[in-house]
């Protein structure tokens, strides 16, 4: 059976990741909007890394 406390803190740190690249993605955006897409594509490739490297 999956400890639920790790379960609880990975699913928290996946929260974090993504609210923080939100916030990055939106601020980029003010700035330059094709800089902001390739933002958003690195912080997607990364988290969808972790899944599937981290998560069993």
């Amino acid at each position: 059976m999956p400890d639920m406390g790790m379960m609880v803190s990975k699913n928290h740190v996946e929260a974090g990741v993504s609210i923080a690249a939100a916030f990055v993605v939106l601020f980029s955006a003010m700035v330059n909007p094709l800089v902001s897409a390739g933002i958003a594509f690195a912080f997607l490739f990364v988290l969808g890394l972790y899944l599937a490297l981290f998560r069993s």
